[in-house]
């Protein structure tokens, strides 16, 4: 079992403020941006591009501090999705909030700052009651909303906005044009913009053009292009029809783009998670293959999140998770024969791996929790378990597809892949899968495999994951469904010459201490297996399968070398007296209570026939 952390479990999500936590080293591309914010000719807007997670608030927290060290800049940050909750109505209405939010904080801040003399701080108080007035007489507009003592906005739309801009202007000139503090521009941040209703988000944008359009005013606007392209469609109908409208959308609101450099990320990401890892699993990462874990960890992080900083942090927080759970859950049923130190870095790198499919691919990781044994991928699975349509290599996006699927079971990735359009991820989740199926062919890996699948449901978002207690079943339906394994298992062995004989009806499914089981007795047949009995545990704990199958083979008791013959097959373990055998059935996908008997027949009866094989 492996030890607990003792530092940290988890990261928090929270973005960074200081260059001392910058491991991603985004401070140099913050530095180049800083530099030209200092000497822009305002007004201006600049675009900060990134999607989920890629770092965009933390890029901020940086500008906004070396920006304000300077003694020459006053700098506001507001949070369009924070403002979306309070703000209902139109976007006119969020955007007006914004400004609101904002100008009281430039108010604060300029009235609180020990460079700004008595005269120019009773300038702002005067210009502060008129900015206040006019947001009022705006927002009159959009939530119709009478002014105090029932009198209705005098001016029109055009004149309050107008009016509105004239405020702002009024203050922003006298905190840059004063003799009395070294201020000669304000630079405005808006965040969060892309956690907002698309269409809301480019009504937002629409007004805060036209209200920052200001001299010795900045605008950052912190968002995903993306999103603004969604929120557009309503305005200019389909991108792919209309690229110049949306090209010039984007150019009239936004002089100056700026990507995160989540390509250069790539280079850092190792040293982040080697810092992570070392805070949370400092047993793993102490280990002597050190480099070659964290070079392998990385590879695929990098492939499941593209370098994605809050993604990899999130893997990282999962992984930690499921080892503490892991740690503290001893399961003598899946004991794997293998030296601890090789057996502890398969583990981790098979956890990690997986949890990276779950992570970013989680239909990918549906179908392996499916079938966890990737050689049994083959045509009849495809169609049988997840009735994957056969592949038109005539689609365009297939046959642009310029990679090699080449391992028996990859077309049948690629049916998964092409179902689930993520083909534009084909790559990366190829080479992820194949570095799990590399891992599990490792003495032992199939089983940590099993078991390590078994335990991320603890972590799976899906509504109908994990298991759920099921109350008040009748013995006739579990007689039913341990009826259909048993038929399916006595089928195949006699179609193979392993005959076992034949289904009795009369037997019924018996409850014993919460769980079920149905016998079989093959005592008579002169087999090495002379009882199979099919078990049902409705509580079992996530990490255990619910079915599974027991064998009695009374020769294996006294006989050491059939034993690790037995066991040699890595799907088999002892579970009772050195004669009983147990081997899991995967659950069913829609987890409910009935067999996964398409599981059974591709993943679990293989083994069997191995067993019986062993056996003779």
């Amino acid at each position: 079992m492996q030890s607990l952390p003792n530092k940290l479990s988890c990261f928090s999500d929270q973005p960074i403020k200081s260059q001392h936590d910058d491991h991603l080293k985004n401070n140099q591309y913050a530095r180049g941006l800083l530099e030209f914010i200092k000497i822009a000719d305002a007004p201006i807007t600049i675009g900060i591009q990134g999607g989920w997670g890629s770092g965009k608030t933390s890029l901020i927290n940086l500008l906004q501090n070396e920006l304000e060290d300077t003694q020459e800049t006053l700098c506001v940050t507001v949070n369009a999705w924070q403002q979306s909750l309070f703000a209902s109505g139109s976007g006119g209405q969020i955007a007006l909030s914004l400004l609101e939010s904002a100008y009281a904080e430039l108010y604060e801040k300029a009235k609180n700052s020990k460079l700004l003399g008595v005269n120019l701080k009773e300038v702002l108080e005067k210009s502060s009651k008129s900015f206040f007035g006019a947001i009022r007489l705006a927002t009159t507009l959009y939530t119709g909303v009478p002014l105090p003592g029932g009198s209705e906005n005098p001016l029109r739309p055009s004149q309050t906005f107008k009016l509105l801009k004239a405020k702002l202007n009024e203050t922003i000139v006298a905190l840059t044009n004063s003799t009395e503090n070294k201020i000669n521009r304000v630079v405005i941040f808006v965040d969060d913009l892309d956690r907002i209703q698309p269409e809301v988000a480019v009504e937002i944008l629409d007004v805060l053009k036209n209200l920052f359009d200001i001299e010795h005013c900045i605008s950052v606007l912190a968002i995903d292009y993306d999103v603004v392209t969604k929120g557009l469609r309503k305005k200019f109908g389909e991108q792919e029809k209309n690229q110049r409208e949306f090209r010039q959308y984007f150019d009239k609101i936004i002089q100056i783009p700026f990507s995160m450099p989540t390509s250069a990320y790539r280079n850092n990401i190792p040293g982040m998670l080697e810092r992570l890892l070392e805070a949370i699993l400092p047993g793993v990462v102490g280990a002597q293959n050190r480099e070659d874990l964290i070079e392998d960890v990385s590879e695929v992080a990098l492939l499941a999140t593209d370098g994605v900083p809050r993604s990899v942090k999130r893997i990282v927080n999962t992984v930690s998770l499921l080892s503490i759970i892991d740690a503290t859950t001893p399961s003598e049923s899946d004991k794997v024969s293998a030296p601890q130190e090789t057996l502890v870095d398969l583990q981790f790198k098979i956890l990690f791996t997986v949890v990276c499919l779950q992570v970013s691919f989680p239909d990918i990781h549906k179908a392996l929790c499916q079938l966890p044994d990737l050689k049994r991928w083959d045509e009849d699975t495809s169609s049988t378990v997840w009735h994957l349509s056969a592949l038109d290599y005539d689609d365009e996006h297939l046959a642009a597809l310029d990679i090699e699927f080449t391992e028996d079971w990859e077309p049948t990735l690629l049916k998964l892949i092409v179902h689930h359009e993520l083909i534009a991820k084909a790559i990366d989740i190829r080479d992820i899968a194949r570095k799990l199926y590399n891992l599990a062919n490792q003495p032992g890996g199939l089983q940590v495999l099993r078991r390590t699948l078994r335990s991320t449901s603890i972590t799976d978002t899906d509504n109908e994951s994990g298991h759920k207690a099921e109350l008040h079943l009748s013995k006739d339906d579990v007689t039913r469904w341990c009826r259909s394994i048993l038929q399916e298992l006595l089928d195949a062995c006699e179609g193979r010459e392993h005959y076992l004989g034949n289904l009795d009806r009369r037997r019924k499914a018996k409850h014993i201490d919460g769980n079920w089981s149905l016998g079989h007795d093959t005592s008579d047949l002169g087999k090495r297996v002379h009882d199979i009995d099919i078990m049902l545990h409705p509580d079992a704990d996530p990490t255990d399968s619910r079915y599974c199958i027991d064998f009695r083979i009374p020769s294996a008791k006294n006989n050491p070398t059939l034993r690790d013959k037995i066991q040699a097959n890595s799907s088999f373990s002892e579970v009772l007296n050195n004669e009983w055998f147990r081997v899991d059935i995967p659950d069913n996908p829609s987890n409910n209570l009935e067999p996964n008997l398409d599981g059974f027949k591709a993943e679990t009866l293989p083994h069997v026939l191995k067993l019986l094989e062993t056996l003779g």
